[in-house]
């Protein structure tokens, strides 16, 4: 079947972000790992949270918290008590995890039991038909599968998407306009089965509570839905290019300034309140201060300049941004070394998180917007100390 442009867009997509993920776990498993293996044996009991980088975990005994890994490979053989949050190349779940499952990655299989919610995004992405989840699920993917049962509701997104197990509530799908929907014999929804794109195809011995109906029309002419996918592809594109293009930004600003981007780091820890207020300062009253200065004919040149400088003072706030997220969850959540490879690692995984949280509707960008403001107020707050500092 010919793919459409909305269809490949999506492909690469899944492939660019599952890669990237990749890429931050494997450095980080490389860093910190002796001999490439985390093991938590079956006889074995953790009283804490775990949180490790390694080439491989494999959890075949009991961790009472929460696990949090980067890795090549997670194994889950065992019993979690809480949450399983995760970035690897290939993870598969066939034991127990109380609390909810968040993971990301390229292959992801599931075939044990989830007493609460699932949040997946990779290429492959498989519930068993063992596999059982407490709550609800979103899952995106290239290819997704259900064969297991939901006890809340399930919201698709992908290329394929197949069900064959059950569903207690209502069955979300999203594809692409040649996207494949199949919902098969075994197949059991207990509420509607809402689509935006392709349409189920629903086997006869199926069986579905609720409505089939359809959320978001279709494009219905050729050429606007060529449009639309030459969109699709720039602003992927853009996406793309924009997260590499702040990530190496976030990587020199270390290797060149590494003291300033600490004491930046430091100010908007210790004084978020102040930090946040003198950003918003900055952010609202730099445009009145350009228009003020536009007005008047001898003040259009350096209105022009403060508006360049404005645009790259809210640019690098979100490099500082990407740099405190990345530090705070290798240093603080995954309690290691403050050394100079682990800053490095803070940048990448960082920038690599305000891209995902981006891509949350609304409150992804509200979010980054008051942590722009909160970064801009700190910036301004560390070069007045060391502007303070070299004037004493």
């Amino acid at each position: 079947m010919k793919l459409s442009m909305k269809h490949i867009i999506f492909r690469r997509a899944i492939i660019i972000v599952s890669s990237l993920l990749f890429i931050v776990a494997a450095s980080t498993a490389a860093a910190k790992s002796d001999d490439g293996t985390y093991t938590v044996k079956a006889d074995e009991v953790v009283e804490r949270n775990v949180t490790k980088a390694a080439q491989t975990v494999e959890i075949d005994g009991t961790v009472k918290g929460d696990l949090i890994v980067a890795a090549q490979n997670v194994r889950v053989n065992g019993t979690i008590e809480g949450d399983l949050i995760a970035a690897a190349n290939n993870i598969h779940v066939s034991g127990n995890v109380l609390g909810n499952v968040r993971v990301a990655g390229n292959l992801i299989q599931l075939d044990g039991t989830v007493g609460k919610n699932v949040n997946v995004f990779g290429s492959t992405v498989i519930f068993d038909d063992t596999s059982t989840v407490g709550w609800s699920v979103f899952a995106a993917g290239a290819s997704v599968t259900f064969d297991g049962t939901v006890n809340g509701h399930v919201d698709a997104n992908g290329e394929t998407i197949t069900l064959n197990g059950k569903v207690v509530g209502d069955l979300k799908t999203k594809t692409g306009s040649e996207g494949r929907v199949s919902i098969q014999e075994s197949a059991n929804v207990g509420g509607d089965v809402l689509y935006s794109g392709s349409k189920p195809s629903v086997d006869e011995s199926a069986t579905i509570a609720g409505d089939v109906r359809m959320t978001t029309s279709p494009l219905p002419m050729k050429d606007t839905n060529r449009l639309a996918g030459l969109a699709a592809s720039f602003f992927a594109l853009f996406q793309t290019v924009s997260l590499v293009a702040t990530m190496i930004v976030a990587l020199l600003a270390i290797g060149l300034f590494r003291k300033t981007t600490l004491s930046i780091i430091t100010s908007a820890l210790e004084r978020p309140g102040q930090s946040f207020g003198w950003g918003a300062a900055v952010f609202f009253l730099t445009p009145i201060l350009v228009v003020l200065l536009a007005v008047t004919l001898v003040g259009i040149p350096l209105a022009a300049i403060l508006g360049v400088l404005y645009g790259v003072k809210l640019y690098l706030a979100k490099v500082a941004l990407g740099i405190l997220v990345g530090y705070v969850l290798l240093t603080r959540v995954a309690k290691r070394e403050q050394t100079d490879l682990n800053l490095y690692l803070s940048a990448a995984v960082g920038v690599l998180v305000l891209g995902l949280v981006f891509l949350i509707p609304i409150l992804g960008a509200l979010v980054i917007f008051v942590g722009v403001l909160w970064m801009l107020g700190a910036m301004l707050m560390a070069l007045k100390g060391v502007f303070m500092k070299s004037k004493a």
